[in-house]
């Protein structure tokens, strides 16, 4: 199973050797940015623990349960919605799940999006780590770690994710078949973010930003094509991208400003329920003029 996973050879050597060693820790937080396989290399992770031969062998009941989900001994908590948190509800199911008994001797939990948990998710979750049950390993998957109460950051074993080389990109579009503007935005973005976006998304993406640069008024008749939140997530990020490959080489007052209004944005764009058509007005509005 290992062979599916590109890039990250260094922490897939770390893994395996922890876990063959039979000192697994009971939590660990895998953190990096958004797209490069944390969540996978956590899934291998579970394979390794809970598979007789401590090796993710893909053959196995307990690996071939896991590659489908259905693993009793295997959990995954995440929210769908990004803008909505982990709950204490959800933690508490987590908890309970954790008190079973295990078929396969351990247990695995992923926690995806794990800076998502609320206050009261978070402090429910500190008790939990505080006293572990025993054989039961907690993986948390993050591209926010600094979004996480430093108690529980301290309680894991840190694992940090480095962002896919331009050849493991490169790779995976390969064995996936990716080309065009979506080979160009996952290569832009140095990972696979944006893999499962509409072809016809990331066109409107690349037309909106060009015209924005132009400062094109006409752009301003678009707006209604915004109220779609992956063409919006999509346009903001690659304005971010030509923006900071501008500052490395400028670093005018205007560049500044623009960054200023652009990092605005992107709080809200995230954090709040502001249409998103006005959002981009905005930014142009303050670019343009």
């Amino acid at each position: 199973m290992r062979e599916e996973v590109v890039g990250h050879s260094r922490i897939l050597d770390f893994l395996e050797r922890i876990v063959k060693s039979e000192r697994m820790p009971h939590a660990l937080l895998f953190s990096g940015k958004r797209g490069i396989g944390k969540f996978k290399v956590a899934t291998l992770l579970a394979m390794m623990y809970l598979c007789k031969t401590r090796d993710a062998c893909g053959s196995c009941k307990s690996c071939k349960s896991i590659g489908k989900g259905v693993h009793e001994d295997f959990k995954v908590v995440f929210v769908p919605d990004k803008k909505k948190n982990i709950s204490i509800e959800d933690i508490r199911e987590l908890k309970e799940w954790t008190y079973v008994g295990a078929s396969s001797g351990g247990k695995v939990a992923i926690i995806d999006d794990a800076h998502l948990m609320s206050i009261e998710a978070a402090n429910a979750f500190l008790k939990t780590l505080e006293e572990p049950p025993i054989g039961t390993v907690f993986v948390l998957v993050t591209p926010s770690p600094y979004k996480l109460p430093q108690t529980i950051v301290s309680r894991c074993l840190n694992v940090r994710f480095q962002p896919l080389t331009k050849e493991d990109i490169e790779r995976i579009c390969e064995i996936k078949g990716v080309s065009g503007l979506k080979r160009k935005l996952c290569l832009m973005s140095g990972s696979m973010t944006f893999l499962d976006y509409e072809d016809k998304t990331i066109s409107k993406a690349f037309e909106i930003v060009d015209r924005f640069e132009r400062g094109d008024y006409n752009l301003l008749a678009m707006l209604d094509d915004l109220k779609d939140e992956a063409l919006m997530e999509l346009v903001l990020f690659m304005i971010r991208y030509r923006l900071n490959k501008r500052l490395k080489e400028e670093r005018d007052k205007k560049l500044m400003d623009v960054h200023k209004e652009l990092t605005y944005l992107e709080k809200m764009f995230y954090w709040s329920n502001v249409s998103y058509s006005s959002l981009f007005e905005y930014l142009f509005l303050k670019v343009v003029l």
